[in-house]
């Protein structure tokens, strides 16, 4: 696989992965299905992954590396996801 894809991909793609769970999560829990999640709890969780993934887990283990390209794809794709869910909800 091309280096791009091996190192990045992941990264852009887990934001939208935990937010889409997380938001059938609580659709269902809050039996809302024109629930969406807010961007302040969006940005909230792109932080914590970035802290944790790219700040402590890097100085604690040798497997993970720190890398500012994945922070900014942690934010990137956490904005697509929240364009994408309100476009979602703005059509139903």
């Amino acid at each position: 696989m091309p280096k791009f894809v091996q190192f990045y991909v992941n990264d852009f793609l887990i934001m939208p992965i935990v937010l889409t769970i997380s938001l059938f999560v609580l659709k269902w829990s809050k039996n809302d299905k024109n629930y969406i999640i807010p961007i302040w709890i969006i940005f909230y969780i792109c932080v914590m992954y970035a802290v944790l993934y790219e700040f402590i887990l890097p100085k604690v283990h040798s497997r993970y590396t720190a890398d500012v390209i994945d922070v900014v794809l942690y934010f990137i794709s956490g904005f697509v996801f929240y364009i994408l869910q309100k476009k979602t909800v703005d059509e139903v």
